[in-house]
This record gives structure tokens, sequence and C-alpha cells, in this order.
């Protein structure tokens, strides 16, 4: 009778040992694994997103010479190249604003 319960005991200890080491491996192996590919998947998203964005913008500028972009209730920023005559008088005004 003794030696069934010593063998019951040992048994109950040997699967809360088991248990308590998958907790572990999952705590400090598979969940930092997981977290680290998600966390790199949404980076590459960003990425591919920032790309998108500015390939659409570029397309935009090309097709209709300007980009509109909005930015808050009623308010848009409008962005245009600068032709080389623009940028040489930018260039002297920032340079006489320097002396």
């Amino acid at each position: 009778m003794k030696d069934n319960k010593t063998r019951v005991i040992m048994w109950v200890l040997i699967v809360v040992i088991l248990l308590l080491v998958a907790v572990m491996v999952y705590a400090f192996v598979i969940r930092p694994a997981f977290t680290g590919y998600v966390s790199n998947q949404q980076m590459v998203g960003y990425q591919y997103g920032q790309v998108d964005l500015l390939n659409s913008m570029l397309s935009q500028i090309q097709q209709t010479g300007l980009v509109q972009i909005p930015s808050g209730a009623n308010q848009s920023v409008i962005l245009r190249p600068l032709t080389q005559q623009e940028l040489a008088q930018l260039q002297q005004q920032i340079q006489q604003q320097a002396q």
C-alpha cells in the first residue's frame, strides 16, 4: 500500500516538473521567438508602406505637378518641385539672411 502511494506521488511530481519545464520553455524560448517574428514582420510591412507612399507621391508629382497631403480639418500641405530659378533665388535669400 505504501509502495503504491510512493509511486503515485512520484508520478505526480514528475508531471508537475514537466509542466514547469514546459512553462519555462514557452516563457523563455517560444514566446520571445514569436514576438520577435511578429515585430519583424510589422517592420517589414511598415517599410513597404513607406516605399509605396513615396512612389505614389512621386508618380502623382510627375502626372499633375503637385501632391496635396491632408494634414487636418480643412488643412492640407501642397508639395511641388522647384525650378532651377526658384532654387537659385532661395539659395540667395538664405545666404543674405546668414550675413
